[in-house]
């Protein structure tokens, strides 16, 4: 059960704190990016309990939002062409939905992230040792 209440909270707040950042960063924003935000929160909140160095699960997170702002891309702005954003003209991006640079941004996030969310989770959602107990037995 705590785990559904973990992946809640974090989906409810990269739903609504993603599209805050956009439109505090570019002054717009999109539904889709509520989504895209819940999403990317909760592969960080999965990643943050992985046991590997932190650098592994930042950059795990990274590539995985990475790939979920190209998903989103590809539907919204190609197929949909509804042109939300466009980063054809910055350096070292692909098919004008990713670039390095807001990868490398991701990045940088992630890993505070990762460690921050790794520690709330062990000391807010994680069983109790009597609960664990519990279990056991039943």
């Amino acid at each position: 059960m705590r785990n559904v209440l973990w992946d809640a909270a974090m989906f409810s707040v990269g739903f609504v704190v993603y599209p805050v950042i956009e439109l505090l960063y570019r002054g717009t924003t999109h539904g889709s990016m509520a989504l895209a935000g819940g999403l990317s929160m909760l592969l960080l909140g999965r990643v943050c309990a992985l046991r590997m160095p932190a650098i592994l699960r930042a950059t795990l997170s990274c590539a995985g939002i990475t790939f979920i702002e190209w998903a989103f891309g590809v539907v919204v702005n190609l197929y949909l062409q509804l042109g939300v954003w466009d980063y054809s003209a910055l350096p070292y991006q692909f098919m004008g939905q990713v670039c390095l640079r807001y990868a490398l941004v991701w990045f940088g996030l992630s890993l505070p992230l990762t460690v921050l969310l790794r520690a709330v989770k062990r000391r807010v959602f994680a069983p109790k040792r009597d609960e664990k107990a519990v279990n056991l037995r039943t």
